[in-house]
């Protein structure tokens, strides 16, 4: 086991991520004393606005792969083949044939999941067992308050608050799976495999946990339902 610093929300880098998901990743890779891992990520693409012919990938292991990873790319829009994003659709129940079908080591390192709904479905059922799990969150929602939206194939987010699960929910599906979670930002969570981290008594939802203070989304004017868990 190995100790994980308890300040990850002082770190400020953002090289490829979406916020400061590479200075925290790049930490707990450090802490965990991984060299040369393999990773899987979906979805990635274009930071916006930036364009994907000149700036590259949004990635949070982008970093890790100029670092030295190697690992899987996959997204369900169609990329330039020197970009290496492999086009599939993932889903709660083609996740592991996908895992298969490329090639996925069984024992890897870092998985980071954002498909913009489905999310917690997806990790659920999963088989694999990364020591390090980055997984879209919703941050609507105060701490506490623990919600998911239902399984659905044909999901397809639409903007509104009406998406993925809240930081709670992620919280409790990640200890069913045996997973501590380390940072949230409310826009993703990151997680640590229970044997791997010596401090779990560190990282408490309630002081690591700050809601969205701004209307990024519009709010969801069918109130269509959530799943409590």
């Amino acid at each position: 086991m190995h100790k994980v610093d308890p300040k990850l929300a002082a770190i400020n880098k953002r090289v490829y991520s979406q916020f400061d998901e590479d200075g925290v990743v790049e930490s707990i890779v450090e802490s965990l004393k991984i060299k040369n891992g393999f990773y899987v990520e979906f979805g990635v693409g274009p930071r916006l606005p930036q364009l994907l012919a000149t700036d590259g990938m949004e990635a949070n292991t982008r970093l890790l792969k100029e670092n030295g990873w190697s690992g899987l790319w996959m997204d369900g829009n169609v990329w330039p083949p020197e970009h290496g994003v492999q086009t599939e659709w993932i889903t709660p129940l083609n996740i592991n044939l996908l895992l298969a079908k490329h090639a996925v080591p069984e024992a890897f390192d870092l998985i980071s999941i954002d498909v913009d709904g489905q999310d917690p479905w997806i990790w659920m059922a999963l088989n694999a067992t990364p020591k390090i799990v980055v997984i879209e969150c919703n941050g609507n929602f105060d701490c506490g308050d623990s919600r998911m939206i239902p399984f659905d194939l044909d999901y397809r987010w639409d903007g509104t608050t009406w998406f993925g699960a809240s930081a709670t929910a992620m919280q409790k599906i990640g200890l069913s799976k045996r997973y501590v979670l380390v940072w949230t930002n409310a826009f993703n969570c990151i997680f640590v495999r229970e044997d791997q981290i010596s401090n779990p008594q560190d990282f408490e939802l309630e002081r690591i946990y700050k809601r969205i203070t701004f209307d990024m989304y519009q709010p969801d004017l069918k109130n269509r339902p959530w799943i409590f868990i």
